[in-house]
């Protein structure tokens, strides 16, 4: 019975994972580009994706950790 309460545990997390996933209106509108650019970006590799079912999707923290690092002039405060 345990096993069955991890296995429908983990489906869960999993189901709950695919949900916070962006799509690809989603990153254009936080970046400010059209979803034609982002399409763009993505067929030359320019930002990290993925493609399931023939959609493109980005998972959350993948994709502000990107914007992260593509920041220009700007410095974080270290303490």
């Amino acid at each position: 019975m345990r096993v069955d309460v991890q296995a429908n545990d983990a489906w869960r997390r999993g189901v709950e994972r695919r949900r916070r996933l962006l799509g690809v209106r989603d990153v254009a509108e936080y970046l400010g580009l059209s979803k034609d650019t982002v399409h763009e970006m993505c067929r030359k590799h320019r930002i990290p994706h993925l493609k399931i079912g023939g959609r493109i999707r980005f998972e959350p923290e993948e994709f502000y950790r990107w914007v992260e690092t593509h920041r220009r002039g700007y410095q974080p405060h270290r303490v």
